[in-house]
């Protein structure tokens, strides 16, 4: 979204007053948009470079007061590799690329973790917005 005060402004004015909004975004120089710009762009046929924002830097709108901004981890947990493959393939509309080499990709770029019953952990995190409508 490259127009981030228009939809600020937008979300304000759809938001009663005392109402709690919680975003979810890609944290700027993470490790998450290098995989989306890089490994996701490469593999799909409409590319993907993202417009990754420094949540604390932002200037919001004086109708929506910011509460917390914080970078957690929602990890993606997977039975098997072949299942954590196929789930970044239908996901993110991954071609020419093989299993090991999302699962490269996810090792180097993101984080995982091979887990002792043969299943994986993907280390996937986002920065998360609370926003309150004054």
């Amino acid at each position: 979204m490259e127009d981030l005060s228009s939809f600020l402004d937008n979300l304000s004015s759809q938001t009663e007053v005392g109402v709690r909004v919680h975003l979810a975004d890609v944290g700027k120089g993470s490790r998450i948009g290098r995989f989306l710009d890089d490994f996701v762009g490469k593999h799909t046929p409409m590319g993907h470079v993202g417009n990754y924002r420094d949540w604390t830097q932002i200037e919001f709108p004086s109708s929506l007061s910011c509460l917390d901004v914080a970078t957690l981890p929602c990890p993606w947990s997977f039975s098997e590799p072949a299942a954590a493959a196929h789930f970044a393939r239908m996901l993110f509309g991954l071609v020419d690329c093989s299993d090991s080499d999302i699962l490269h990709a996810f090792e180097t770029m993101v984080g995982m973790d091979r887990n002792a019953d043969g299943g994986i952990t993907i280390h996937w995190q986002l920065t998360y917005v609370d926003l309150h409508r004054v």
